[in-house]
């Protein structure tokens, strides 16, 4: 089977994001993979892996949404933010937590919303990664940016933790919003679980961990419903269907018309998926103003013809 096409992994904690593509290269023998999104050594769950010819559509899959299933622990606060770092500051005893207040208080965390990424981040800042100059002792700069929280709920308290499910947009740090719950509690908090469940509208019930997918000869690790291929990708943006010259002119770089009054005109100025006459994926180009129920696309990654 050609390795080009996008493969779900079940990321197990312990591993960093680079253990798992470095791991997948070698099961795969392949070296041109990437990923669409880091996951924190501790953390668990989804990795979207961008396999030969995807490796492209990259930078697409990388601002799609990610939903998350995680629990805050609250009582004391910790120097990175999560479970893996040292207390810091006042522990406190936490007898029971008010699953109510603890959703008033989500809310305020909903919507467009600015936050600081923690001292231990792989975050870059005039060519140092953060967490390089917090081990070195030296002082982290409060980077400050906007990021966009679609659902932010808690489920269920116990003791001192407190289950939540989180959709947000790219780049948002969900240790972040735990230490900051931690300090408008009064209690301090950190992030003490994190499974990652979606990337736009692919889920973790379609992948595979590389404990599993050792025990599968070689040749049939990449067959089954944890690895699509190119031609059959669906992102999750408007899609349009262009017959054989319109593909062809796309894969030179010209820009072609369609005519399709049932597009959504909202979409005009953003990304588009477009299939080929087979209904097959051939790549992503932007929607220009077109006249009446027209539409003009203009190439941005084109694979195939």
């Amino acid at each position: 089977m050609k390795a080009d096409g996008l493969l779900f992994v079940d990321k197990s904690p312990g591993h960093t994001s680079h253990d798992v593509v470095e791991e997948a290269r070698r099961l795969i023998r392949l070296r041109k993979i990437g990923h669409t999104g880091t996951l924190d050594p501790a953390a668990s769950g989804l990795m979207v892996m961008c396999l030969g010819g995807a490796v492209r559509l990259q930078q697409y899959l990388t601002g799609m949404n990610k939903t998350y299933a995680g629990q805050v622990r609250f009582g004391f606060s910790t120097t990175t933010y999560d479970a893996e770092g040292p207390p810091v500051g006042e522990t406190k005893t936490v007898e029971a937590l008010d699953l109510a207040a603890l959703n008033a208080l989500a809310e305020r965390f909903t919507g467009d919303i600015v936050q600081a990424p923690p001292p231990y981040s792989a975050k870059r800042f005039e060519g140092k990664r953060f967490y390089e100059l917090a081990r070195a002792g030296l002082e982290v700069p409060k980077v400050e940016k906007k990021v966009r929280v679609m659902r932010f709920v808690f489920t269920k308290a116990e003791g001192d933790r407190a289950h939540f499910e989180i959709e947000c947009g790219s780049g948002t740090y969900i240790r972040s919003l735990a230490h900051e719950m931690g300090e408008r509690t009064g209690l301090g908090g950190h992030l003490c679980a994190l499974r990652r469940e979606k990337i736009g509208d692919f889920s973790l019930d379609r992948a595979i961990t590389l404990e599993a997918m050792r025990a599968i000869m070689p040749p049939e690790r990449l067959q089954g419903g944890h690895f699509v291929t190119l031609a059959d990708v669906q992102l999750p943006i408007p899609t349009v269907v262009v017959d054989n010259l319109q593909a062809r002119k796309l894969a030179h770089g010209q820009t072609v018309t369609q005519y399709d009054p049932d597009f959504p005109r909202s979409s005009k100025g953003g990304n588009i998926q477009i299939l080929n006459a087979d209904r097959q994926f051939i790549g992503v180009g932007e929607v220009k103003t077109g006249e009446g129920g027209s539409i003009v696309i203009a190439p941005k990654v084109i694979l195939a013809p």
